[in-house]
């Protein structure tokens, strides 16, 4: 071997370039073994479910799989505790390598509060536009005989009067009730929130779980049931009836084990039974698709959605009866000679229509903001 290199020295050209391939090939060398450890080359993992747990234990949960957890967005859902994890990316069963970072979005522990800006003495349409651009919304309008047609008189939250100079912060997206004048001779009347809906959207009654508190839950949860928010169309021979409001479900029930930002639609039919569809209803990527798709359909001129081809039905929602759990401090004796049953504070009513209980929990949240309902089944 001596002899080897001490002859090949003596040909300069040639020395160089074999000294030059063996720095090359020990170069890429080095660079394969880096590449092995950087990248973890076979090291798989398979990413775990990390929804529905509490951000510590699911830090807890990634360490033992040699993975990196962090929060990359906030939702609140007042249905949830906070700090829950309500998404996450990639997904369960997703493989990876190890060390890879899951992205997760977490329940925050309260809603973004703002402001209420004084709106009394504006147009209506400013009015809108001022709550608008603070995050919130109209509740309802009450129009009172005023020589000020469509300028707001009054505007009150949870039942209280918000006056000039008055600093009163509320939760993001709340709705702010608004008295505005109207012609001398026409009598106070009530209306619903219609603003940005259609006809038929109105015609439809709607309860949310904005109101759903820590408290209720625990009553829930105490008498082993669910709250899920449920839209219901059902056709009742020559009828139909439409209503969305707040449904306790037992924990063995479908619906109760949708998780976060999923959704289920259940249909029955007379000849195929029920059918269900699971999937996820919310998130970037499926709002996304279906704002893209939106915009092709818009584009193309295709408008098969938004028809008009069905024949208009107004919703009759009498004769379909519930049980309701409520939760208010108003003073209804119609409600209170309607209860049955007591959870812990909590009043349970006899069946009524579900029309009559909206209506009812209409007049509870002009007394008190923060009453709820739902119905039982």
């Amino acid at each position: 071997m001596t002899n080897y290199w001490k002859r090949l020295k003596s040909y300069p050209y040639l020395y160089h370039l074999v000294l030059i391939a063996g720095v090359v090939a020990g170069l890429l060398l080095a660079a394969h073994f880096a590449m092995q450890l950087g990248t973890r080359h076979g090291q798989h993992r398979t990413v775990p479910d990390f929804t529905g747990l509490a951000l510590d234990d699911a830090g807890r949960l990634a360490q033992r799989n040699s993975l990196e957890l962090r929060v990359n967005d906030s939702l609140f859902v007042p249905a949830y505790d906070g700090g829950v994890v309500l998404d996450q990316l990639p997904h369960e069963g997703t493989q990876v390598k190890g060390g890879r970072t899951v992205y997760v979005t977490i329940n925050s522990f309260s809603q973004k509060k703002v402001e209420v800006p004084y709106v009394a003495g504006r147009s209506l349409r400013q009015a809108k536009n001022m709550l608008e651009i603070a995050g919130l919304e109209i509740d309802r309008l009450v129009y009172q005989p005023d020589m000020a047609t469509n300028y707001v008189l009054e505007q009150r939250v949870d039942g209280r009067p918000i006056e000039a100079g008055t600093k009163r912060q509320i939760e993001m997206g709340s709705g702010v009730t608004l008295y505005v004048g109207v012609a001398e001779g026409d009598s106070v009347v009530v209306v619903p929130k219609v603003i940005g809906v259609s006809l038929r959207e109105a015609d439809v009654p709607v309860s949310g779980i904005r109101n759903v508190r820590k408290a209720d839950i625990a009553r829930f949860q105490a008498h082993d049931c669910t709250c899920k928010l449920i839209a219901t169309a059902e056709q009742r021979g020559g009828s139909i009836s439409a209503y969305v409001e707040p449904t306790l479900l037992g924990s063995d029930a479908l619906e109760a084990a949708v998780p976060a930002n999923f959704n289920l639609i259940s249909m029955d039919g007379e000849r195929m039974g029920v059918q269900s569809f699971f999937g996820q209803g919310a998130g970037r990527y499926p709002t996304a698709y279906n704002v893209v798709q939106d915009l092709v359909d818009i584009t193309r001129g295709v408008h098969a959605f938004y028809t008009d081809s069905f024949v208009p039905a107004v919703p009759d929602n009498a004769g379909v009866q519930h049980r309701y759990y409520v939760r208010t401090r108003a003073a209804l004796p119609e409600l209170d000679a309607l209860a049955e049953g007591d959870w812990e504070g909590a009043l349970i009513t006899q069946p009524i229509p579900v029309s009559r209980m909206h209506a009812l929990m209409a007049q509870a949240l002009e007394q008190d903001g923060e009453s709820f309902f739902a119905a039982l089944q």
